[in-house]
Order: C-alpha cells, then sequence, then structure tokens
C-alpha cells in the first residue's frame, strides 16, 4: 500500500505518460515510472509536460497533471503548488527554470545525450557541450540508467563543479511495474514471431542484420519478422533514418511492417510476438546505451537477442532470458536463429526467465530507493564555480572579438586583475584538470572494457581541456 503523502515532487519532462490511442516517448515511459515510484512511496507528484504534447484524455488520478504553454506559465505553475523537489528529465530543460529558484533540482540523464548528437548534423558541438556543462551546474542530484554511464556523466559533473565527494549519481535504470502482463500460450504449429520495435535513430539502425535473418525465414520456410518502427512521435523532423527493406513478393510470408503504436496496442502485438531483437552495429553511443525496449521486451515475457557490447547483455546472460551475440563472430545470429526454429532452444523457459529478470532488477518500486531517499532529505549541493567562470569569460572574449576587438583588447581587459587573483584563478584551474584526470584514471581502472568505452571519450575531453588550458595560459600573458 502507498504510504501517507509527505511532500510535493514536480516531474518536467518532455511528454505525456502513455495514454489509450496515443504513441508515448521514451520520456514519458520514464516519467511516469519514476512517478508511479514516488507515488508508492508517498510523494504527491506533479507531472509538468509542454501543452502541445499533451492527448485528450481522462488525467490519471495517481498524480496532478499540470502542462504549461510557455517558460511564464512554467514558472507559475512551479510557483503555486510549491514543490519540495523538482525533477527534470531532460538537461535542456534546465533554461525553462528561473535562475533564483531554490528547490533542490534532480536532473535525469536517462540517455548520453552528447553521444546521440554527434550522429546529428543540427548541432554545434563546441557550443552545445560548453551549456551542457552550465546545465548540469545548476542541479543537486542526478540519475543515469547504467554503470558505465555513471562513468561517463562523472566527468562531465566535475568539469561542472558539481564534483563528486557527496556521491550525487545514482543509477536507476528504465524500470517497470512489477505487475506483468499476462503472455497468452503459444499453439504448437504456430510460426515464431521475431520482433523489433522502435524509432529509427541513425545510432540504433538494424540494418546490418534485417536482411540475413530475412534469408534464413524464407529459406527454413519457418517463422516471421515484426517491424514496428518510425520517427520520434513528439518530433518527425528529428534525424531519425530510413530502412531500406529487399523487395520481392518472397518476403511477403515472412514480413510484416507497422508504423509505432499507441502503448496498449503495442504491448499487444509484443504479448503475441515470441522473441525480442536488439541488434545493431557498435557504436559509442549503444554501448553507454539502456534501451526502453528491451525492458519492454523482457516485461512482455520476450526473450531478447541482443549484441554481447550492452550492458543488460551480462544480466540477459546471467537469467538465461535469451541469447546475447558475440559481435566478433559474424555467423552468429545466423546460429541462434536456426537453433530456435528447429526447436532446440526452450522458448517458454527463457520467456519466464525475462519476466523474473524484470521482478528481480527492473522493478520500478525497488530501483527509485535512491530517488525517494534523496527526496526524504533534498538539499541543494555547494559547486566549485571555477569551470564555469572560465567559460563565462571565454564567452565574453568570443563577443569582444565577434565585436571587432583584436587579442590585446581582451587581454587588456584582464589588466585590472591584481597578480595574487591570476595565481588564485590559475591555482583552482589546474586543480580542476588534476581532478578530472584521477577521476578518470579510477573510471577507466575498473575493468578492460570500460577501458575500451572510456579510453576515447578520454581523449576527446583531454584534446578539449588543452583548449581551454591555452585560453587561461594566454590569459596569464
Amino acid at each position: 500500500m502507498p504510504q501517507q503523502k509527505h511532500s510535493k515532487v514536480m516531474i518536467l519532462t518532455h511528454g505525456l505518460y502513455p495514454v489509450p490511442g496515443y504513441t508515448v516517448s521514451g520520456n514519458g515511459i520514464r516519467a511516469w515510472g519514476l512517478a508511479m515510484g514516488l507515488v508508492h512511496n508517498g510523494f504527491e507528484v506533479i507531472y509538468s509536460t509542454p501543452q502541445d504534447t499533451v492527448h485528450q484524455h481522462t488525467p490519471r488520478p495517481e498524480i496532478i497533471l499540470a502542462p504549461y504553454r510557455d517558460k511564464n506559465e512554467l514558472h507559475r505553475l512551479i510557483k503555486s503548488h510549491e514543490p519540495e523537489v523538482l525533477i527534470v528529465g531532460y538537461w535542456a530543460y534546465m533554461h525553462l527554470i528561473p535562475l533564483d529558484i531554490k528547490i533542490p533540482i534532480v536532473m535525469d540523464l536517462l540517455a548520453p545525450w552528447l553521444l546521440e548528437a554527434e550522429f546529428q548534423e543540427t548541432y554545434d558541438m563546441g557550443s552545445e557541450s560548453i551549456d551542457y556543462i552550465k546545465c548540469l551546474n545548476r542541479a543537486d542530484y542526478f540519475l543515469c540508467c547504467t554503470q558505465r554511464q555513471k562513468a561517463f556523466h562523472t566527468a562531465w559533473l566535475l568539469m561542472s563543479g558539481v564534483g563528486s565527494r557527496n556521491n550525487p549519481l545514482d543509477v536507476i535504470p528504465i524500470s517497470a511495474d512489477p505487475k506483468l502482463p499476462i503472455k497468452p500460450v503459444r499453439m504448437p504449429n504456430e510460426k515464431i514471431t521475431f520482433l523489433y520495435g522502435g524509432v529509427l535513430w541513425p545510432w540504433r539502425s538494424p540494418q546490418s542484420w534485417i536482411s540475413n535473418l530475412l534469408e534464413i525465414l524464407i529459406e527454413t520456410n519457418d517463422g516471421l519478422l515484426q517491424l514496428i518502427t518510425g520517427k520520434y512521435p513528439l518530433n518527425e523532423a528529428a534525424s531519425s533514418g530510413a530502412l531500406q527493406l529487399p523487395h520481392g513478393s518472397q518476403y511477403d510470408t515472412v514480413l510484416k511492417q507497422s508504423n509505432l503504436l499507441p502503448y496498449e496496442e503495442m504491448e499487444q502485438l509484443f504479448l503475441q510476438a515470441d522473441i525480442g531483437i536488439e541488434l545493431s552495429s557498435i557504436n559509442f553511443e549503444r554501448e553507454l546505451s539502456f534501451s526502453f525496449r528491451v525492458i519492454e521486451y523482457l516485461r512482455c515475457g520476450l526473450p531478447v537477442i541482443c549484441n554481447d557490447f550492452l550492458e543488460i547483455a551480462q544480466l540477459i546472460r546471467q537469467y538465461d532470458a535469451g541469447w546475447v551475440i558475440d559481435g566478433s563472430d559474424h555467423k552468429a545470429l545466423d546460429k541462434v536463429v536456426r537453433r530456435i526454429l528447429a526447436g532446440k532452444e526452450d522458448i517458454s523457459q527463457k520467456s519466464a526467465n525475462a519476466k523474473r529478470l524484470i521482478q528481480d532488477k527492473f522493478n520500478f518500486l525497488e530501483t527509485v530507493k535512491p530517488l525517494v531517499e534523496f527526496c526524504k532529505n533534498p538539499l541543494k549541493l555547494n559547486k566549485n564555480n571555477s569551470f564555469i567562470q572560465l567559460f563565462e569569460q571565454q564567452d565574453k572574449n568570443v563577443d569582444t572579438l565577434q565585436n571587432g576587438s583584436d587579442l590585446s583588447n581582451i587581454q587588456g581587459s584582464d589588466a585590472t586583475l591584481s597578480k595574487a587573483d591570476h595565481q588564485k584563478y590559475m591555482e583552482q584551474f589546474d586543480f580542476k584538470l588534476e581532478s578530472i584526470s584521477k577521476a578518470f584514471d579510477k573510471q577507466i581502472a575498473c575493468n578492460e572494457k570500460m577501458q575500451a568505452v572510456m579510453g576515447k571519450h578520454y581523449e576527446k575531453t583531454f584534446d578539449q581541456l588543452a583548449v581551454w588550458q591555452k585560453i587561461a595560459e594566454d590569459r596569464r600573458l
């Protein structure tokens, strides 16, 4: 039974929770899971999302829905509801929050956004990275989905001045209601259905394996592939790719396709399928990712075929809740599919294992506990703002250059600072560099896999730090 309500928490996200008749974004599923975990623990939850993401429906009684049309209306909602904690589900929404807000802020870093942005052409990664660091600096507590993400985000938190001394970052994976849907009994002669679903993001493309799977299904005259794909429902202009499928009538009997579906219809198709697929080409974003779709597969009793480079692969292997594909074996998928079609795999047992994995590791009533503890005793976090000040000075320098001044004018503008001030400023800068280096070394030493994953980010970040250090050295002159 839910506990007695003892405080208010406001969730600010982009997208509504699941409602009948409409598709739902990953942000909506994540926010709803956190909301239900908090409600179960006695919190009153205000769910806030832009008005244009709200569909006509009967609002859920568990929460208070508070949509807004613009920044001013959001400010009025925050003031009127007076939450003790504000949870921000997307980092850029920090720009919507009043600068003088006194409420402790939780930022949910549920996806490595900067790695996704590298696949899109609409972002200036230099300015976006600095803006990202400034937004991190405004929050007081952070969530992410995996241990790898925690290592990745720790470096950015150090640069933002948040630091790691007070352990401000906890892992809360994408999770599900422990009351799982009931899967219908499979008929003995029914064809095995493989299912793949989700937005066709360029960093999560199924292109590399679909044709191969279809050829196996045609050759064996058995099995079916169900695709449920499409563009991001809240922004169809977003950089989502197109799927190139083979043509010919021979594929009609082994391939079914549909666009993204309303949540309840998607769930029904998942329950009727047999096996979920989460495969893509390897990239840095995928290694740090945590897929909404994998959790949906597992909660519907679908054992999963997944890449070995995903962090969840270890649990799928441990629970025997699917098949983990060795990336170095180009015939691995072929072997697994043929064994499944030949009846050499116990799909029924793996299905039961998939549900057990959800209940053991991804039950939102359990995974939410770190957030619950913070919300019981929310605190504003003290930060070291030396890096932020450096970025702000860099912004001023860029503005000065764009306005026609030369470098000597920029250096001259610092002449009013004393030698002692310069020395103190540079000592703070050098200390921050040393702290970041130590944090990276500690995280990279965790295991050989993380060395490969973090090594790439290590090199890129220190290249950027070298640029910032050069700016600081120029200011010494």
